[in-house]
């Protein structure tokens, strides 16, 4: 019986416990074609997405692509202005041993 409450309680509310133990046997147990039969899943339509759905979509992420690019190419940009001005205005530095004295 307990079976069967597992089932019933994953089926819509007006599924009677009768029903249930008919598609039990019909289904010779399988939950999914019962799950399956009690919720018309076969006559859901599935829905396509039409090419334009798909032509937008990959137009977005071709914007997206597009400005990460950009974003990457003005950082590189930046880093490579950065690196050019670290090393002109880079300082000999030599360490002194026998004082442990940085000098510049």
């Amino acid at each position: 019986m307990e079976k069967y409450d597992n089932i019933l309680q994953q089926c819509p509310d007006n599924v009677t416990l009768e029903q249930v133990q008919e598609l039990y046997s019909k289904f010779n147990g399988n939950v999914v074609d019962i799950l399956s039969n009690v919720w018309n899943i076969d006559n859901i339509p599935i829905k396509n997405q039409s090419y334009d759905e798909n032509h937008d979509n990959k137009e977005k992420w071709k914007n997206i692509r597009d400005i990460c690019s950009s974003y990457e190419e003005e950082m590189n940009k930046f880093m490579s202005t950065a690196n050019t001005a670290n090393t002109t205005q880079a300082q000999t530095v030599e360490l002194d041993p026998a004082n442990n004295v940085i000098q510049s």
